[in-house]
């Protein structure tokens, strides 16, 4: 799979990946999970052992190719009509900040589980919509209160919280997010 900088690969930084989806271990536990743009399914297959079930879903035909290739154990999907039992649980690690605010709200209608996730801390890493466009990969960075009333509007429980901590900047560099009905 090609490396565009942003998704990782095996060959390709996913520790920082890995410390995401180690980030949401507690929330899986248990539970019928879909890794929601899991890319090449590193952190599908890294929650595996720990979920009852676990599907990956990208949109991206190769990133999946790529993940059946790699986790053969585990189902992949870019087609979710497909998908026959429905999950207890989605996981949307550094997905939400890829899409627009609007096309974030349509999906969230649509979700009837439980949701977890983590985004980058947008109230350390402004978005800059100079700088961003150019790299091409983020489209919005949420600060932790925004990302809270969004959630709130479909979700009655939602947590927004610090998460990987880095010492160097004394700040967490992402948010980990939590909601439930």
């Amino acid at each position: 799979m090609n490396y565009t900088g942003e998704r990782p690969t095996l060959e390709h930084g996913s520790d920082g990946s890995l410390l995401r989806y180690h980030s949401i271990l507690p929330f899986v536990k248990d539970k019928r999970v879909i890794d929601w743009a899991c890319g090449c399914g590193i952190g599908t297959r890294y929650l595996k052992p720990y979920c009852d079930s676990i599907v990956g879903y990208d949109h991206d035909k190769e990133a999946i190719e790529e993940a059946q290739r790699l986790s053969p154990d585990i189902e992949f999907y870019t087609d979710l009509s497909k998908l026959e039992e429905q999950p207890n649980l989605y996981v949307m690690n550094e997905f939400i900040e890829h899409i627009s605010p609007l096309a974030l709200e349509q999906l969230l209608s649509t979700i009837k589980t439980d949701l977890v996730g983590t985004t980058p801390n947008g109230d350390l890493f402004k978005y800059d919509s100079r700088i961003e466009p150019k790299r091409g990969y983020h489209i919005l960075h949420y600060t932790q209160d925004t990302l809270k009333n969004l959630l709130l509007k479909y979700y009655t429980y939602v947590e927004v919280y610090g998460a990987i901590w880095d010492p160097k900047l004394s700040e967490f560099t992402s948010y980990n997010f939590c909601c439930s009905f």
